[in-house]
């Protein structure tokens, strides 16, 4: 950046941008020499890479994104837990239907269908609240987001599909206790 000193040729510019693809230490010779030459009272104060000058502005919003991000893996996490939890306590809440149906001829295949079925309508359904909620929060969205459009399709869907995605992971544990019940125990127990 070359610093404003009164000079014959009147203010001269705060800043001179060079767009070049030359290493940084050659254009910087080049400009203090070029800048001399025209005016020797302005002095190059400091010579620097268009990225390092946006390190500082960027910052901020570099951290929030982080933070963001930090609380969205979090929440998704959160999320998992809780459909693991409630489809954790369904099938131990439903062992005698569950081994009702493997005495009448389920098959392991319709089990683990009828579990993960369940855990993929909770989380349909939590993922149209969400988009919903998103839908409805856009005017508060618009400050934090860069060359994205709150209601990009791709991003709604891919938050979407990732909730489903861990919804699904976080069904099939229970699931898989859902195929070890034994139905013969549990009919004889009633």
């Amino acid at each position: 950046m070359a610093r404003a000193v009164p000079s014959k040729y009147g203010s001269t510019p705060h800043a001179i941008v060079l767009r070049t693809t030359s290493p940084t230490s050659a254009v910087a010779r080049a400009a203090r020499d070029r800048i001399q030459a025209v005016d020797p009272t302005v002095q190059v104060m400091r010579v620097a890479r268009f990225a390092e000058l946006l390190e500082g502005p960027l910052a901020r919003p570099r951290f929030t994104a982080l933070v963001i991000g930090v609380f969205g893996v979090a929440a998704l996490f959160l999320a998992a837990i809780g459909v693991y939890a409630v489809m954790s306590a369904d099938v131990r809440q439903r062992d005698t239907e569950i081994g009702l149906r493997i005495a009448l001829g389920a098959t392991p295949a319709d089990v683990r269908r009828l579990i993960l079925g369940e855990g993929l309508w909770l989380a349909g359904l939590g993922a149209g609240i969400g988009l919903a909620g998103a839908v409805a929060a856009t005017r508060l969205l618009r400050g934090l987001l860069f060359e994205v459009h709150p209601l990009d399709p791709a991003s709604m869907l891919a938050a979407a599909l990732l909730l489903v995605g861990a919804a699904t992971l976080a069904s099939y544990l229970p699931a898989r206790r859902a195929l070890r019940v034994n139905p013969v125990v549990l009919l004889k127990a009633d």
